[in-house]
């Protein structure tokens, strides 16, 4: 929501104020605080993110009206939030819905189209009437306007609302201050409540600032990590970086974009895995896929396989050359491991051999010998004297 807002003319300014000052005024504190009072011409900056389930509050509008008489609210209910409709929204495709939807989705979301059948709805008109086309209304039936988001209204009572519902109202129901932005209004509940806001849904979900929960201290730790009955959960928060994210989408852009994730288990069906850095993530692939150990590759990064077959073939297309070099390398070292072997071989039978000639050469004169000294004494002993 921004900061002010503009109408049709100064005259329907001047009326708009007047008629707040006289009948809006919010109660707040002495002291110069810096607070507003419903109907001062200042529109807050505008809730950022997420949905707000198109639940519609009329305690607000009962504070305008001064009732809270139930049969002023129509029998028909809004096709987007299925609340009573107290004033109708209608735009060139002449499809209903309550104001404060189609507030909602203008200011908020920044959407311009229809909920029901997705016509652009560039102007859009604020009435009372149920059933009134929206060709049928003229510029006289529609004295107030909102020129930034476009919407006319057909009276003040409904003009003034839809301001009210741009402010930063205090989200306690007992409370009539509007503060300044969005930390003045923290530093009001804080001091004056004793309570806080959740800077997450503050910034994060669409909602009016009224609309938004205070905690106890104790309330807000719970509701960050265990969220609440309505079915929230609490809201995420990353482990590696202990830091909270508004919901899930949020948490997987904070991975995607600070964290890695694993392409090939990405392409098994397994989702949501991420791995601190890149470091951690090589070494899942080296665990777990089959990584190209080439340096080139390690310094390329995400090099890394499916199947050993596939790592193969990237192999012999990358690094061909360089893997008929390392085998060449090898075939060499065998070659000559083996000539080395064979010519070890040789010498040994040699040096084996010539042992062996030595050895029997020794032998043969051994016996040689011994064969003579028994001839010697044979014949000396048969010798005959003369």
């Amino acid at each position: 929501m921004s900061e002010s807002i503009s109408s049709t003319s100064a005259q329907t300014s001047t009326r708009t104020e007047q008629s707040s000052r006289g009948r809006h005024n919010r109660g707040g504190r002495a002291g110069g605080r810096p607070y507003h009072r419903r109907g001062q011409s200042e529109r807050h900056s505008e809730n950022s993110a997420q949905s707000s389930n198109g639940i519609c509050k009329f305690d607000k509008i009962d504070r305008v009206k001064g009732n809270t008489d139930s049969t002023s609210f129509n029998e028909n209910g809004c096709i987007i939030c299925t609340e009573p409709i107290t004033f109708y929204a209608v735009a060139n495709c002449n499809h209903r819905t309550c104001h404060l939807c189609s507030l909602r989705l203008r200011a908020l979301y920044k959407i311009k189209n229809c909920a029901y059948c997705k016509t652009e709805q560039t102007k859009v008109i604020f009435t009372r009437d149920p059933e009134k086309p929206f060709q049928d209304y003229g510029d006289t039936d529609l004295p107030y306007k909102d020129e930034k988001l476009n919407i006319f209204c057909e009276d003040q009572e409904i003009y003034d609302d839809m301001l009210i519902r741009l402010k930063f109202n205090c989200p306690d129901k007992k409370c009539e201050v509007i503060c300044d932005g969005w930390q003045d209004l923290k530093k009001h509940v804080r001091r004056e409540h004793k309570l806080w806001l959740c800077d997450l849904c503050v910034q994060h979900k669409k909602i009016f600032t009224e609309e938004h929960k205070l905690f106890t201290r104790n309330q807000l730790d719970k509701h960050y990590t265990e969220g609440d009955e309505s079915g929230f959960t609490g809201h995420p928060r990353c482990d590696f970086c202990r830091i909270d994210f508004y919901g899930d989408d949020e948490l997987y852009e904070h991975c995607r974009n600070s964290h890695e994730q694993c392409h090939i288990c990405l392409q098994a069906g397994i989702r949501h895995q991420y791995y601190i850095d890149y470091n951690e993530l090589e070494q899942h692939f080296r665990n777990d896929h089959f990584l190209c150990l080439h340096q080139e590759c390690l310094d390329k990064k995400f090099v890394v396989f499916k199947t050993d077959i596939d790592l193969k073939a990237h192999e012999l297309e990358t690094h061909g050359s360089y893997i008929s070099g390392q085998r060449a390398k090898q075939h060499e070292a065998r070659r000559i491991e083996v000539n080395f072997i064979s010519y070890g071989e040789s010498l040994r039978n040699r040096r084996r051999n010539q042992e062996s000639q030595k050895i029997e050469v020794t032998t043969m004169k051994v016996v040689d010998l011994q064969l003579k000294k028994l001839c010697g004494k044979y014949r000396t002993k048969n010798q005959t004297p003369l």
